[in-house]
């Protein structure tokens, strides 16, 4: 069989995590990013801004040059941030630190422009639309609640949360049955449960802003609320009902890209986050017996594949072995051990050593 590809799992006497022990994946809410130089968005902005200045309050072109004019900032505030992220993966030198100050500051300087852009649309111009539906006007697009919408989620992103609460409760407010409606409470439950690691009362109130999610969506963003939902649930010490909230996710992710072009962005990322956050828990509520038939249903293995799911089992008898929980790690890796062919050895060598570090007790 040869030698093992990974070293034999540590054992330890760890504690299993009552509480969440791994970083939930955040939804990237708001417009796509454009992949655009500084320079041409300066050159593009610096455009818009001559022609926004030259047109009257009542020019039907002065609301268009508006928006282009916020998503210019933004983007060129975006720009920035990368070009720091890239600078600060190179060597330091003396005058690294005055660029990170320089380049801070350029970005929140874009942003507050691209803010007072995106309240004059919401002042001057609440009921226009970049595209209008004369027959439907609930299927016109580009109208203030995007704007709105947009505005709050770059609010957050600027840690401007009190400014982002109260306008995308601006949007619930006035555009009730908005598009937007699911994002706005997924972006509510998120500062929430952000908030919780200082005051454990915002629990409640992320937990309340995503099940309104939940109820207000049916596209990916279903999944994603009973995603966070499972974490709100792991962090209030309610395990059952974090195990079923991320199971709910994986499977409602399952029924999403089952649909004729169902390949939607996050999707698999959300799904592995949800399976990783699901080891520790199935430990603290489950039998080891029932490991296999428990991830096998949930790994998103093809029809008579089973690489994913040996995969969480070996993470989850890993986890066992260095929490003190011996005799259950041996459970997992006996049944591997009959299988995983192509690693027996492993988990026979594996089951040998647990067997023997707990002979003397």
């Amino acid at each position: 069989m040869g030698t093992c590809p990974t070293p034999l799992p540590a054992i330890g006497t760890g504690q299993l995590p009552t509480r969440p022990s791994i970083a939930p994946l955040v939804w990237a809410l708001g417009r796509p990013e454009r992949d655009k130089s500084r320079a041409l968005l300066v050159a593009e902005i610096q455009g818009l801004e001559r022609l926004f200045s030259s047109l009257t309050a009542s020019s039907p072109e002065r609301p268009v040059f508006a928006w282009r004019l916020g998503d210019g900032y933004i983007d060129l505030a975006n720009a920035v941030r990368h070009e720091q992220l890239e600078a600060e993966r190179a060597p330091h030198d003396a005058k690294s630190v005055e660029r990170a100050e320089v380049a801070d500051k350029t970005t929140a300087a874009a942003r507050l422009q691209a803010f007072k852009y995106y309240r004059i649309l919401v002042s001057q111009y609440p009921k226009w639309c970049r595209e209008t539906n004369a027959n439907d006007p609930t299927q016109s697009t580009g109208c203030m609640d995007e704007v709105l919408f947009t505005l709050a989620v770059e609010q957050r992103n600027a840690h401007q949360r009190e400014d982002a609460r109260r306008t995308f409760l601006e949007l619930v407010q006035n555009w009730p049955q908005s598009r937007f409606i699911a994002g706005t409470y997924v972006g509510f439950g998120d500062m929430f449960f952000d908030e919780a690691d200082i005051d454990p009362g915002r629990l409640e109130l992320a937990e309340q802003s995503y099940s309104a999610a939940l109820k207000a969506s049916s596209s990916e963003l279903s999944a994603y609320a009973q995603y966070k939902l499972g974490y709100v649930a792991w962090a209030k010490g309610d395990f059952p009902r974090a195990v079923d909230q991320l199971t709910k996710a994986i499977a409602t992710n399952a029924q999403l890209t089952s649909r004729p072009n169902g390949d939607l962005p996050h999707t698999e990322a959300l799904s592995a986050a949800a399976r990783r956050a699901l080891i520790p828990l199935f430990a603290l509520v489950a039998k080891p017996e029932t490991a296999y038939d428990f991830f096998k249903r949930i790994s998103g293995d093809a029809p008579g594949a089973d690489d994913r799911t040996f995969a969480l089992l070996d993470e989850l008898g890993e986890l066992y072995a260095t929490t003190d929980h011996g005799s259950q790690a041996a459970v997992i890796y006996s049944d591997l051990s009959r299988r995983d062919a192509a690693l027996r050895r492993c988990h026979e060598a594996t089951v040998a050593r647990l067997a023997k570090q707990a002979a003397p007790r």
